[in-house]
């Protein structure tokens, strides 16, 4: 079939259902219900009109009217229109005393909806997002990208339309055919022709375009539809690509171009791991600034050598076939073909894999893969029952009792140098208790690292009147945060005496309680924050908890306002110096 053939058969609307299934799920990217008001003038009668008047009366009635300012509002959600109070600066009374840019729910539909002041919808507003869907087109089986865009006036009418933007059909080699009906106008803004036209290739969803809510009102990506119709004896059938749309794949394009090199990504998607491709993809864009082509990150991750799924992921056939259970991403998949690689396991235990990241966090596995290329000997299969021990003997967590098992190791090859560890202290009866003896072992040797932080920083001490930020004393201070807080600050006195300090945030009213632990690097050209946890690291009773947000706004505000001016400060002084002594050695003769 020609190219004019393609076109002709090209839909010119989208399927029933598409338009309602995005604008319900994605509201918020549509603006929402929006209240839209304004200052009028109204009369009030405080004389009641009769039939039958005199002079005096009608004069009565006369002076008696009021004119005042009220708000006129309609929902755009419900329609119905009212009169309420109008205040000073804009603000009218409803529930409660409200102004522009609130969020109330709306006295007639109970919706949530949006204040917005009539004057400021002068030119209307646009949302709009980037739509596509799997569609048959004869025979053949083709993706459709809509721009789907709600316009709200400022009289209030609120309308939604679909505008065909772009397609890519697989021909009948499995070859993808572009075509646009899309023309630019300038940054961000697209016109559709009224024509379809064959393009050298298009991503839609690679494509910036204009939306009103979004940062400098422009955005990229958009949201593919689900509901995916039967590709059979089309020429998308052996593609995959039905599959990876239903199992909320986004990047059809993308994919096409892999599957045309790598037609066994089909059985991968078909055993359910579009989690992973997707996540790959996604990457790729991103890094790609989305311009990307061919997503070569996802050629690396796998064995595409294989065609079975199980030869190309590297597991046993069972285990291929847990994709769309185990929903891995594409680091955990990366992370377990490094074990492969390393022969720290074998495709039959990727179940055993699957059990340990459940168990002990991707963090976790990461760093035990870390610590085998690094020389360790020790299997998953030696860790994990010693750890479970120390569970139900000693109610150490898991992910915690591993993170200290990783700990406790380190410092003890630091300890031991050149001999041998007998087995008692490879694997302590009481881990908790082990590792508290060798970090209180290690105290004396950083006393002067605590002083010199404590001098050089000193000035970090800072209160909001809500929260503290605190810095240790001495190594006893973070075994002690450690105990309580049950992680494994109580290891990091070394490299806090280093410069990668350790400070404590603290209730204001409650400065001795630990609450929440900061990690800063303070050796660089400028500070980082390395990492923020809290009691278990917001893991506990197999529930994973979060950090309270007046918490993260204190330690955002504490590096914004108190850490970066000192360290600058610091650093200055430092350079000063510094260059006074070197001219003191030039003046010296002295050897710089």
């Amino acid at each position: 079939m020609d190219v004019n053939e393609m076109i002709s058969m090209l839909p010119q609307c989208p399927r029933y259902g598409m338009i309602s299934e995005i604008i319900t799920e994605h509201s918020e990217l549509f603006g929402g219900g929006f209240l839209i008001y304004s200052r009028e003038a109204v009369v009030e009668e405080t004389v009641e009109m009769r039939d039958e008047m005199d002079y005096k009366d009608l004069l009565a009635y006369e002076n008696g009217l009021r004119h005042r300012w009220a708000a006129s509002c309609a929902c755009t959600k419900c329609g119905e229109t009212w009169l309420t109070e109008w205040g000073k600066g804009g603000r009218i009374s409803l529930y409660e005393t409200v102004s522009e840019g609130d969020t109330i729910s709306c006295p007639y539909c109970d919706n949530n909806v949006t204040l917005v002041r009539r004057k400021n919808l002068r030119h209307g507003r646009t949302f709009q997002l980037m739509a596509g869907s799997v569609e048959n087109v004869g025979d053949y089986t083709a993706v459709l990208f809509w721009l789907v865009s709600r316009r709200v006036e400022q009289d209030g009418e609120d309308s939604v339309k679909a505008t065909p933007f772009a397609a890519v059909m697989t021909d009948r080699d499995g070859t993808p055919r572009f075509f646009s009906r899309a023309r630019y106008v300038y940054a961000a803004r697209m016109v559709p022709d009224n024509e379809w036209r064959p393009v050298r290739m298009l991503d839609a969803l690679q494509v910036r375009y204009y939306s009103y809510e979004a940062v400098n009102r422009t955005k990229v990506g958009g949201w593919m539809w689900r509901n995916v119709p039967d590709t059979t004896g089309k020429t998308g059938e052996k593609t995959g690509l039905a599959d990876y749309v239903r199992d909320g794949g986004v990047w059809p394009v993308p994919y096409l171009l892999f599957w045309r090199r790598h037609p066994a990504i089909e059985n991968v998607i078909k055993s359910g791991w579009t989690t992973a491709v997707d996540d790959c993809i996604e990457a790729d864009a991103r890094a790609a600034q989305y311009r990307l082509r061919f997503p070569k990150s996802l050629e690396e991750l796998m064995n595409w050598e294989g065609v079975r799924p199980r030869d190309i992921l590297g597991m046993s056939r069972k285990a291929a076939a847990m994709g769309r259970v185990w929903q891995w991403d594409s680091a955990t998949l990366s992370l377990w073909r490094e074990i492969l690689y390393f022969g720290c396991s074998a495709p039959e235990y990727a179940e055993d894999f699957q059990r340990f990241l459940t168990e002990y966090g991707y963090q976790n596995m990461n760093a035990f893969v870390a610590y085998v290329t690094d020389g360790w000997s020790y299997t998953m299969s030696e860790i994990d029952p010693y750890l479970k021990r120390q569970r139900r003997k000693y109610g150490l967590d898991l992910r915690t009792g591993m993170e200290m098992f990783f700990d406790y190791r380190t410092m003890l090859d630091e300890t031991l140098g050149e001999r041998t560890p007998s087995a008692d202290e490879l694997w302590p009866k009481n881990l908790r208790a082990a590792h508290d003896r060798i970090t209180a072992a290690q105290r004396n040797t950083i006393v002067d690292g605590f002083d010199r932080i404590l001098k050089r920083w000193g000035a970090l001490e800072w209160t909001d009147g809500e929260c503290r930020a605190v810095l240790p004393r001495c190594a006893g201070d973070l075994i002690d945060e450690g105990h309580t807080l049950r992680h494994c600050v109580g290891t990091y006195a070394g490299s806090h005496a280093k410069g990668k300090i350790i400070v404590f945030i603290r209730h204001y009213r409650r400065p001795e309680r630990s609450w929440f632990t900061l990690n800063e690097d303070l050796t660089g050209d400028r500070p980082r924050r390395i990492q923020l946890h809290g009691y278990g690291n917001e893991y506990a009773n197999g529930k994973r908890l979060t950090i309270p947000k007046k918490v993260l706004d204190f330690c955002d505000r504490w590096e914004r306002d108190v850490l970066l001016p000192l360290f600058r400060d610091v650093q200055r002084q430092e350079a000063e110096a510094k260059a006074s002594r070197r001219t003191k050695a030039v003046k010296t003769g002295a050897a710089p």
